[in-house]
């Protein structure tokens, strides 16, 4: 039996990984902006509450913000579209309505939005993707494999890449967490860290050691 060992990764900086980070993580914005325009105008927007879970883990966070803040970011959600320029072009464009009865990535032929990820990640374009930016070998036969049955990540550093209005005083908060499945379909929660509350353009929040999230 092969088994495999992870390198440090590599900046993934590989164009067609890119763009299908880049599409998933719109379809994302988008079904978490129509979950929070729902629970904000529920006869304005016509999507089950709930239907988004990405959508549903931030309004959760949102409604653990301390009041004042809470109070000010729903009214931003009432009064202001959040969306930025280049995401409200792919969603005009995909013809995404966010207040349809459907979810935002049940409004999109999925198959034909990703069908370049079955033309491009052939065997050939995997090795050379894992071993490139993975950092991933083969170490031939070293016995059985062991079989995990759990998840962390090991965080070194965040991040601020774009803080939401840097063209106003203020800094940006960051926490992260999530939800994982296993082979089952078996939800687990990613427990959220509070990783800082003063960030601005460019800040980088390091550790040493990494910290953990499982």
């Amino acid at each position: 039996m092969e088994t495999i060992r992870l390198g440090n990764a590599a900046t993934l900086d590989d164009q067609v990984f890119n763009s299908l980070v880049k599409k998933v993580t719109d379809i994302l914005k988008l079904e978490i902006l129509q979950e929070l325009q729902v629970r904000s105008q529920p006869t304005v927007f016509k999507m089950k509450k709930g239907a988004s879970k990405a959508g549903t883990a931030v309004a959760n966070r949102i409604a653990k913000m301390p009041a004042n803040r809470k109070a000010a970011f729903e009214t931003r959600v009432k009064t202001t579209n959040l969306m930025a320029p280049e995401l409200h072009s792919f969603a005009v464009l995909k013809g995404v309505d966010l207040r349809a009865t459907k979810i935002a990535s049940a409004q999109l032929n999925l198959k034909s939005e990703f069908a370049f990820v079955n033309t491009t990640f052939n065997e050939a374009y995997y090795q050379k993707f894992t071993e490139k930016y993975l950092g991933v070998q083969l170490l031939g036969n070293v016995g059985g494999a062991v079989v995990n049955k759990s998840l962390r990540f090991n965080v070194h550093s965040v991040k601020c890449v774009d803080e939401t209005n840097p063209e106003w005083p203020g800094s940006d908060e960051i926490a992260m967490g999530g939800v994982a499945l296993d082979d089952a379909k078996k939800e687990s929660i990613i427990s959220e860290i509070f990783v800082g509350g003063d960030f601005d353009d460019g800040d980088v929040k390091s550790y040493n050691p990494a910290k953990t999230i499982k």
